[in-house]
């Protein structure tokens, strides 16, 4: 999952966990094992929505910044 944002304006409504659902079912539908995305460690707010969507918190990746 690329990006995930839900307008202010509608944030609190669980449309955040709606679309969560859509992805997992398209990506099972289309044979996919997993689906996988990445927040800030400074994003407590999408860190609960991912927690409450039942996601697991992966210790096999690492993310790479170069700044250039």
């Amino acid at each position: 999952m690329e990006d995930l944002y839900v307008d202010q304006s509608y944030q609190g409504q669980g449309i955040a966990d709606l679309l969560i659902g859509e992805c997992a079912r398209y990506t099972r539908e289309h044979g996919a094992l997993c689906l996988t995305w990445q927040t800030s460690v400074k994003n407590h707010r999408a860190q609960a929505v991912y927690d409450r969507c039942g996601a697991m918190k992966s210790d096999r990746w690492l993310n790479y910044t170069l700044s250039l």
